[in-house]
């Protein structure tokens, strides 16, 4: 909220000297975040014309990542089917890759530092377009034009995925 308000007041600052400057010209203040906004009081934007707020609307992984939402927010999910396993290393691979997703990933920060995310897996509800929660450990590591590797925890029995199976993962 500090970071929302110190850029309001700098924009709103900048404003009335240019409107001093050049009286003619009617200036709109415009912003956008989708952190900002997840926090933001319609009463704090009284300076403010315009509000864009990116991926508000959807959210994804890395505002989950940055507490902007919780994953249960996030409003899509990408289903991918399994065109390969490979158990000894405990990898799926998806039909689904920077084509489907975007090459956009986060660090992770909670369960394995410093890994590199490109999705996270969600539970499937059998029958159904929605999905559950997200498996721990299970996350889209690498992705290439039509493709990505899914990494399986150990916790989670390998056996029960087979290619052709669906699988949901929620985008970066």
């Amino acid at each position: 909220m500090e970071v929302h308000q110190s850029s309001t007041d700098l924009l709103t600052c900048l404003k009335r000297q240019c409107e001093s400057m050049h009286p003619a010209i009617a200036i709109e203040l415009s912003i956008g975040d989708t952190p900002t906004c997840s926090v933001i009081d319609s009463k704090d934007l009284k300076d403010i014309q315009e509000m864009r707020p990116g991926n508000f609307v959807f959210y994804d992984v890395e505002q989950a990542e940055i507490g902007s939402c919780g994953y249960d927010d996030i409003a899509m999910a990408l289903a991918c089917p399994v065109v390969a396993r490979h158990e000894s290393r405990r990898e799926l691979i998806l039909y689904g890759g920077g084509v489907h997703f975007s090459k956009d990933r986060v660090t992770d920060t909670t369960t394995q530092p410093g890994r590199t995310v490109f999705g996270r897996v969600v539970r499937s509800i059998p029958d159904s377009l929605y999905w559950g929660s997200v498996i721990e450990g299970m996350y889209l590591r690498s992705i290439s034009q039509e493709h990505g590797i899914v990494v399986v925890p150990p916790e989670e029995d390998f056996d029960s995925f087979s290619v052709g199976d669906i699988l949901k993962v929620l985008p970066v």
